[in-house]
C-alpha cells in the first residue's frame, strides 16, 4: 500500500512537471493563444494581465481605457494589431520595450531596472516571429516572445515569462 502510494504521488509530479512548457534553461513559461474563440463572440480584442499571464475577452461594448482597479493592463486586438498599456503615468515608466529576438534572449533575459525607454505599445512594425519584449508594470515583470501571428486571422501567440 504504501508503495502504491508513492507511485500515485510520483505519477501526479510527474503530471503537474510536465503541463509547463519548459525552455532550454529550465524556467517555465506559458503560451498564450489570441483567436476568434478568445473574444467569446464580442469584441476582438482581449485584456491582458502581465503579471499572471492570463487574458479574458473585451466583451461585447469594449471599454479601452484601463480601470485602476483591474490587473489587466494591456489591451490586445490582432487584427488591428494592437497590443497597447493603458495605463496613464509618466512615459517610459512602465510599459512594453523590443529587446531581441530569438529563443535565446526570451530564455536569458532578467529582471531588470536598467530597460528604460518603455513605450505604451507594439510598433506595427515589430509584430515579427521571434520577437521578445519585456514588460515592466507595478507589480511585476515579464518577457513575451511572439510566436505566431496572422492579422488576417486575427491570431497572436506568444511565449509568457514572468520574471
Amino acid at each position: 500500500m504504501k508503495q502504491l502510494k508513492s507511485y500515485i504521488i510520483l505519477f501526479v509530479l510527474t503530471c503537474l512537471v510536465s503541463s509547463c512548457d519548459k525552455p532550454d534553461d529550465n524556467s517555465t513559461y506559458k503560451h498564450i493563444e489570441i483567436s476568434t474563440s478568445s473574444f467569446e463572440g464580442g469584441y476582438p480584442a482581449v485584456w491582458f494581465n502581465s503579471t499572471s499571464g492570463i487574458i479574458k475577452p473585451v466583451g461585447a461594448e469594449p471599454v479601452v481605457h484601463y480601470s485602476g482597479t483591474s490587473d489587466f493592463k494591456f489591451w490586445i486586438e490582432p487584427r488591428d494589431p494592437e497590443f497597447t498599456y493603458q495605463v496613464d503615468e509618466v512615459p517610459g515608466t512602465n510599459g512594453i520595450k523590443l529587446i531581441g529576438s530569438g529563443d535565446e534572449v526570451f530564455n536569458s533575459t532578467q529582471k531588470s531596472g536598467q530597460i528604460i525607454g518603455l513605450a505604451r505599445y507594439i510598433q506595427e512594425a515589430d509584430f515579427v516571429l521571434s520577437n521578445v519584449f519585456y514588460i515592466r508594470v507595478g507589480n511585476g515583470d515579464c518577457v513575451i516572445q511572439i510566436t505566431d501571428f496572422n492579422q488576417t486571422n486575427s491570431v497572436l501567440e506568444f511565449k509568457w515569462k514572468l520574471l
